[in-house]
């Protein structure tokens, strides 16, 4: 019985420390997210070289601000799915969006130079949205079972006082 009562405490345990996670790697990549589309869209991209972002001195300015933009939209998609609460497929559909902006600005990142490393940024924005897409996608995608309601042996019409 004791063996129970100690698998129990240790899978409360590792669900607590997974939503923890979740929420830390969330808020983060909000903030990662959102003030790297921000300064994208508001700053001017020959100021963007100071900000560690080379690929935006040869880059047109609408891939500039498109990369900045979509960024953007993410961090405010899991905003505000998180802070509503009422579409978690938001926050799978945002991490996903956002995995793929990062994996495409390696991709850029590497072609530009052979010797320049990746902004830590995108680096760190790569494995929070991964983080959030594997810890958010297992809950919010699984169909939602309906609760089976047994069957009286009674019917409605039969219970009279």
């Amino acid at each position: 019985m004791r063996l129970c009562r100690g698998a129990t405490t240790i899978s409360n345990f590792v669900s607590a420390l997974r939503s923890i996670v979740t929420w830390i790697a969330r808020i983060a990549l909000c903030l990662t997210s959102g003030v790297s589309g921000a300064v994208e869209l508001a700053v001017d991209p020959a100021s963007l070289l100071t900000a560690d972002t080379m690929w935006s001195t040869g880059s047109p300015l609408w891939l500039v601000r498109s990369v900045g933009a979509a960024e953007l939209a993410g961090a405010i998609g899991i905003a505000a799915a998180v802070l509503t609460g009422s579409a978690p497929r938001l926050i799978v559909l945002s991490a996903a969006g956002l995995f793929a902006i990062e994996l495409m600005a390696l991709g850029i990142c590497s072609r530009w130079s052979a010797l320049a490393t990746p902004a830590p940024l995108d680096q760190l924005s790569l494995a929070l949205s991964l983080v959030v897409f594997c810890t958010t996608s297992a809950s919010s995608l699984r169909p939602q079972r309906k609760p089976r309601v047994q069957p009286s042996s009674r019917s409605y019409l039969d219970m009279s006082p």
